[in-house]
């Protein structure tokens, strides 16, 4: 099954490599993008998710929205459909991926949902996640 993770075609955009290195130089604790609709952003989130997953091995890592509905079919339906090679790690009821490494624990990606911003750090603050991805923080 760990081979279906090295086959895994994950391509950044321009922008996408730009964000992915903000994450990477740790210049700060929060990131924020923004654009119009149909900007990529929630695909930058999953391709980074996974990309620093794979090179980070045994870290974890949320993508969250306002509601369960809205993260299921903005990531979790869209992740699937465009890596069809990450079906098997998929643990619908708990709603996370868990990827295998080569050597070590493996990493995770978990799928939640917030209701705002104090609800995010209420439920994230202590938690130990690597990186906490929020979309449509606007809301």
């Amino acid at each position: 099954m760990q081979t279906a993770l090295a086959e895994l075609d994950i391509a950044l955009q321009p922008k996408q490599v730009a964000v992915h290195n903000l994450f990477e130089d740790n210049v700060a604790s929060w990131i924020g993008m923004f654009g119009g609709r149909g900007g990529a952003k929630s695909g930058c989130f999953q391709r980074i998710m996974l990309t620093r997953r794979i090179e980070i091995p045994g870290t974890v890592g949320a993508i969250l929205m306002r509601n369960y509905d809205q993260v299921k079919r903005y990531h979790v339906d869209v992740m699937l459909r465009d890596y069809p090679q990450l079906e098997p790690f998929y643990h619908k009821t708990d709603s996370k991926l868990i990827l295998p490494m080569p050597s070590g624990p493996p990493s995770e990606v978990h799928f939640t949902y917030a209701e705002s911003l104090q609800d995010v750090i209420r439920r994230f603050r202590s938690a130990s996640y690597y990186d906490l991805l929020v979309d449509q923080a606007e809301q």
